[in-house]
């Protein structure tokens, strides 16, 4: 038996034939629990940013251009609830262009120091290992827990 969805719920049917242009698929039950997918979007490895020691993040993309997936990951990183709640007086901030510039991250920590990533040529996970890198240099915090 085939099941076929039908407005509000499945219908059970007897498979075609074989031999006819019938194509099986299958749909997720309304309600029920759907296989678990891989979300391209999320944190490489559910890693947790900590704005602590950055004072602002600039981020400047076009987005009709083919190069920027990885600066909009960024973005959403660093831009979620949970990031931008450890330091909730740090700036962060989104520049859409529309002159095909290239994407460029721009961090300014609490001493004055400046990160600049260009994101045309890095991924997601280069730029946030460079950038928690520099805030955990920068923590002292982190450093006596690593020390111990």
């Amino acid at each position: 038996m085939n099941r076929v969805y039908s407005g509000s719920q499945f219908i059970s049917r007897p498979l075609a034939p074989s031999s006819g242009p019938y194509v099986k698929t299958s749909l997720p039950r309304r309600g029920g629990q759907r296989s678990p997918q891989r979300n391209n979007m999320a944190a490489p490895g559910k890693a947790s940013v900590v704005l602590k020691t950055v004072k602002k993040v600039v981020v400047q993309f076009c987005p009709f251009e083919s190069n920027v997936r990885s600066t909009r990951e960024f973005l959403a990183l660093v831009g979620s609830e949970k990031a931008r709640s450890s330091n909730i007086n740090c700036e962060v901030t989104c520049t859409v262009k529309h002159d095909k510039s290239e994407p460029v991250v721009d961090v300014t920590y609490v001493d004055g120091e400046r990160l600049v990533m260009k994101g045309a040529g890095l991924t997601c996970r280069e730029m946030l290992s460079a950038f928690q890198s520099r805030c955990t240099d920068k923590d002292p915090q982190t450093k006596g827990a690593a020390a111990k």
